[in-house]
């Protein structure tokens, strides 16, 4: 198997884990939070109310888990795609004003050149040949 497939497998796996023990870490404490007293998961036509999950059957607790690590992929693959947007647009911005910056500064980097060119033409004659013709 090619390194770069472990890696990208071994990131999909981690981000995976991450979300789960996520979900799960939210299911525990929002037995403890008031606030979440009445937050419900709904999935086809059905509801599991957060409070009190764990006194419920194993097979909602099972779907309630999968539903809250589904929706915590959803949202990291949400971010990693607006922060990817965001980088082809500044990149995009950095091009375009790359480019503007050079068309407004062509006209002066060509009088630079044409100035460098004319200064070193003329120190190269003005020189004397050979010293001897300067001490004459």
């Amino acid at each position: 198997m090619h390194t770069g497939l472990r890696i990208t497998l071994r990131i999909i796996v981690g981000v995976i884990g991450v979300s789960a023990l996520a979900a799960l870490a939210f299911l525990i404490t929002a037995q403890f939070w008031s606030a979440a007293s009445e937050a419900q998961i709904h999935w086809y036509g059905h509801s599991t109310q957060i409070n009190g999950i764990f006194s419920q059957g194993i097979g909602e607790i099972l779907v309630a888990w999968a539903l809250m690590t589904l929706a915590g992929l959803i949202v990291i693959a949400a971010v990693i795609f607006a922060l990817a947007i965001s980088v082809l647009a500044l990149v995009f911005t950095g091009v375009v004003l790359g480019a503007t910056a050079l068309m407004l500064g062509l006209p002066l980097i060509v009088i630079a050149a044409i100035v460098w060119f004319v200064v070193r033409q003329s120190s190269r004659t003005s020189r004397p040949q050979n010293s001897t013709a300067a001490t004459q």
